[in-house]
């Protein structure tokens, strides 16, 4: 996998983020933040909030970064001018501090939710763009929390309701139609 690498003002790359991760308030959150280069703009996406700094260089599609770790980092960014940071061999790179990354140098659309989503605001998503524009935006965490959020929901569902004659079928029925409702979407015929 090829390097990528980015110069921008140690400030501005503190305060994108910052931004991004303003969604994050614990530690066990599990989603990514999303850093993506056009138009000589580094973009951080978060959840809930982005922000933009001016950065020359070359960098692919997307890169996540674990949104709880960068939420650490932007305090403890170390010093050094240039600024520079790389993405390369799955890593994301600040001088001698590196951390696990997702790089993709193809990536769709960034899916962003509203700012301290909840797995339904993931499951919305999913339905809306689908699991890989979710995955490459949130993060395979953020997602495989939501799925699971959603089957402990169905299982008890259908336990609290089995007794009236309600099944399974009947209750993800329900779900895919309140979900493709918030997603703006057609039901489903």
């Amino acid at each position: 996998m090829s390097a990528h690498a980015l110069t921008l003002s140690r400030a501005d790359f503190a305060d994108i983020l910052k931004m991004a991760t303003t969604g994050i308030r614990s530690p066990k959150t599990a989603f990514s933040v999303r850093l993506e280069f056009a138009g000589g703009m580094l973009t951080a996406i978060g959840p809930g909030a982005s922000g933009e700094a001016p950065a020359a260089g070359s960098w692919p599609a997307a890169v996540l970064i674990d949104g709880a770790r960068a939420k650490q980092l932007w305090p403890r960014l170390p010093t050094p001018e240039p600024f520079v940071v790389r993405a390369e061999n799955g890593r994301f790179i600040i001088g001698g501090f590196s951390m696990d990354a997702s790089v993709m140098d193809v990536a769709p659309k960034a899916v962003e939710i509203v700012l301290g989503g909840s797995h339904r605001e993931v499951l919305v998503a999913l339905e809306k763009s689908g699991k890989v524009a979710v995955m490459a935006s949130l993060g395979g965490h953020a997602y495989s929390q939501a799925i699971v959020a959603h089957e402990k929901a169905v299982r008890a569902a259908v336990r609290a309701l089995a007794p009236l004659g309600v099944e399974r079928r009947d209750i993800e029925a329900a779900i895919t139609a309140s979900l493709r409702r918030r997603a703006g979407l057609p039901p489903k015929g």
